[in-house]
């Protein structure tokens, strides 16, 4: 029983499952010990879990117990639970196991749990009994279990990131490997400058991270007919397109390389002021003349 979630609740009930199958009596809950993850349980052991009792017991053994990574607390004579927050949210959620004992099944406590669950002490004891698997000397083998799956959980997130985040970076590599093939093929064809020169724009924004790419050319440039003097965009461009044309030109006279600025910090340059963050700005070189 207990919630279902979407796919963002996968990795919770997988934990939660695997957790079940080894017999360890685990379910997520809030710091005040209301429940909001339990599955597989039994509908007895749901209604123990959700009981306000046992909840109330719960959230004042956080209060009192630490950061909620206490790994052995006794939450009654006779019952222990461990504790781990839950790595799957922001913060504020815990996984709690309960590690039961014979002894628990009888305590005037476990009694008042099962009235608030509206259960009788039988019905709820018969539920639990299963999970009586270990006297309290031998507790610290259900709780190395439980840290040692609640640990791997956190390593096998931290690799399916990980490989996200290679896929993510070879994704992006190949597509401007090929943004690269095809605008060395186009300015080896003989179309129109303009139009070629307005694609290479195009192209490199939506490839590459920038909020928008302009190429300009100086006055002068007269090699590539067409070009002289304009200034192509492409993207969300952060003023007129006359003033940017008029900055940039202002921010490439570099007579050359040497000379070249490449990064644009604010308030630096005019032309990063006006576009209100960091420019990068690589020269368009004829020979060794920069040309735009």
């Amino acid at each position: 029983m207990g919630s279902i979630g979407n796919n963002a609740e996968a990795e919770p009930q997988a934990f939660a499952a695997r957790c079940a199958e080894s017999g360890l009596l685990v379910w997520r809950c809030m710091a005040d010990g209301s429940v909001l993850l339990a599955p597989r349980l039994p509908a007895a052991i749901y209604s123990l879990a959700a009981s306000s009792c046992l909840g109330a017991l719960i959230a004042e053994k956080f209060a009192t117990g630490g950061d909620g990574q206490s790994r052995d607390l006794e939450l009654y004579p006779g019952c222990w639970i461990a504790c781990a927050l839950d790595p799957s949210t922001p913060g504020g959620t815990f996984w709690v196991m309960l590690i039961p004992t014979e002894a628990g099944l009888t305590s005037p406590t476990f009694e008042a749990i099962c009235q608030s669950a509206g259960l009788s002490v039988a019905s709820a004891a018969e539920a639990l009994r299963p999970f009586v698997k270990y006297t309290p000397a031998q507790k610290d083998q259900a709780v190395a279990a439980f840290i040692h799956f609640h640990e791997s959980q956190a390593v096998r997130r931290e690799d399916e990131a990980m490989i996200s985040q290679f896929t993510w970076k070879l994704s992006q590599a190949y597509e401007e490997l090929s943004l690269f093939f095809r605008l060395a093929s186009s300015l080896n064809t003989n179309a129109d400058p303009v139009e070629t020169i307005q694609g290479v724009c195009d192209e490199l924004q939506q490839i590459l991270p920038f909020g928008w790419v302009a190429a300009s050319f100086v006055r002068g440039a007269a090699r590539v007919p067409g070009l002289d003097g304009r200034t192509i965009s492409a993207g969300l461009l952060p003023c007129m397109p006359g003033m940017l044309a008029q900055a940039v030109k202002g921010a490439c006279q570099a007579e050359s390389h040497e000379q070249w600025v490449k990064i644009h910090n604010p308030p630096k340059t005019a032309l990063a002021n006006l576009a209100g963050g960091q420019v990068i700005a690589e020269p368009v070189s004829y020979g060794s003349e920069p040309i735009g």
